[in-house]
């Protein structure tokens, strides 16, 4: 059994998808963001860094609850644990690593950076975003044409995680696809996992 601590954002969903994906059972605890309960000091005990999402694993090795924050972490923990969606191989392995740093590092810190700058009506932060989070989107498209999945033929945590992210920008910024169809195949793939339409609507 798990702790889930989370909220409606794209990081959460990232987590909240694994969860169901593997059928794991799990409490869920959605936090305020707004009211900054991800602040509080029980929280920051399971996550020192005081964002969500987290776990909480009650069956860890040698019956250990074991604490686990941010996250692509818990995505490979998931992974790692349950020997699913993570490759079977060290070639497997290596793609989807690669693919999910990323989106740690690229799709997710730029789309968010652009819509920061939307809603607070920052135009040079905007345009400087939006130029990066095309080029992002073509890096994608690219791989998308040779294969199925991020990581090749197969649906991966990679997958996982970068899909919040995108659809959100599917409905905001269509114009961004015009572009990138492989892309927007490849999301609309996700988006009709079971587990994906439980989470995400």
């Amino acid at each position: 059994m798990l702790d889930f601590y989370t909220a409606k954002t794209p990081n959460g969903y990232k987590v909240w998808i694994m969860l169901e994906e593997l059928g794991l059972k799990y409490d869920l605890h959605m936090l305020d963001l707004k009211a900054n309960q991800q602040k509080a000091p029980d929280y920051l005990k399971i996550n020192p860094n005081g964002r969500i999402p987290a776990i909480v694993d009650r069956e860890g090795e040698h019956g250990r609850a074991i604490p686990v924050w941010e996250s692509g972490a818990i995505l490979q923990y998931l992974g790692e644990k349950t020997h699913h969606y993570v490759g079977t191989n060290e070639y497997e392995k290596a793609q989807v690593n690669g693919w999910l740093m990323f989106q740690m590092s690229a799709i997710g810190p730029n789309f968010g950076n652009f819509n920061y700058a939307k809603t607070n009506n920052i135009p040079q932060m905007m345009n400087r975003f939006e130029i990066e989070s095309k080029r992002i989107l073509g890096v994608m498209n690219t791989q998308l044409a040779q294969n199925l999945y991020l990581a090749g033929s197969f649906y991966s945590i990679a997958d996982i995680a970068s899909y919040p992210w995108i659809a959100a920008y599917l409905k905001s910024k269509p114009e961004w696809f015009e572009t990138n169809p492989h892309v927007k195949r490849w999301a609309e793939l996700i988006g009709a996992r079971a587990a994906v339409k439980k989470v995400m609507g």
